[in-house]
Order: structure tokens, then C-alpha cells, then sequence
């Protein structure tokens, strides 16, 4: 089996602060679908930041809830 590789996937509001932690552990390669909960989270921008342990940010983009 191939070594994995550390993935983070972590959520922040529109003033920067981290406000979840959705996904931080290795992981083998392949695809993934992940979750992330906002029910307790008031309406806003949320911003969303996916990086591994070979490339410190693969990309981020922003989320809204109404």
C-alpha cells in the first residue's frame, strides 16, 4: 500500500478566524467527498482552504449560507 499524505481541509469566517476543522489526517490517494456541518454556524462568508502536506494550499474558495 502506498503511503498517504496529510490533507487539511479547514473552514474561516469573513475576518479570518478558523471556525472549523473538517478534515486534518493522511489520507491515501483518491477521491473524496467531504461534509462539513454548518447548522450552528450563523448565516455569512465563509472562506475554505485545502492543503497537504506537499503543497501548503491547493486551493480555497468561498462559501455562503443564507
Amino acid at each position: 500500500m502506498a503511503a498517504g499524505r496529510w490533507v487539511s481541509l479547514k473552514i474561516y469566517d469573513v475576518q479570518g478566524i478558523e471556525v472549523a476543522v473538517v478534515l486534518d489526517e493522511d489520507l491515501p490517494a483518491g477521491e473524496r467527498t467531504v461534509k462539513w456541518d454548518a447548522e450552528a454556524m450563523p448565516a455569512g462568508i465563509y472562506f475554505y482552504r485545502l492543503s497537504t502536506n506537499k503543497c501548503q494550499r491547493l486551493t480555497c474558495g468561498k462559501l455562503v449560507k443564507y
